[in-house]
């Protein structure tokens, strides 16, 4: 996993699979950039991460992404992606919306509240699709992401 992290160019400490180790690090440039990739590699994973709930051997699990539809700050076109909290980077959240085929990728860490987390990511995604959409395609080639 470290070797695909570099290949990857993630500015990344150290990955291992459970993700709690304190030597685990990575930076908001670095979380998008992998987010990327997955959804470019597997872009099945965007069915999972966009779920608001999920049924598991009878007990519901509820989506911690609130700007997913339904749910408390819901950020139109949101499809996921990723939540967490550590207590080292405290709140946070990767997300990702698409909008007339554009995709961006926001990423909030050590956020306050759950507020401040959903409403932090909003405004970044507010801001891409606002950068993405006045971009010119530089010679002749134009991403979907930003």
């Amino acid at each position: 996993m470290n070797l695909y992290a570099d290949s990857l160019k993630l500015e990344a400490r150290y990955f291992d699979a459970v993700g709690m180790s304190s030597k685990n690090e990575i930076t908001p440039r670095s979380m998008a950039l992998l987010t990327r990739e997955f959804i470019r590699r597997f872009p099945i994973i965007l069915q999972y991460t966009s779920l608001t709930s999920l049924n598991f051997r009878g007990t519901i699990y509820g989506a911690t992404n609130n700007l997913l539809p339904g749910k408390t700050y819901y950020y139109n076109g949101c499809d996921g992606f990723k939540t967490g909290y550590t207590s080292a980077a405290g709140l946070c959240i990767t997300a990702t919306a698409t909008l007339a085929d554009k995709r961006v990728i926001a990423v909030v860490m050590k956020a306050p509240s759950s507020f401040a987390r959903a409403q932090d990511a909003a405004r970044l995604m507010d801001y891409g699709f606002t950068t993405l959409m006045n971009r010119v395609a530089v010679y002749g080639i134009q991403s979907s992401f930003l």
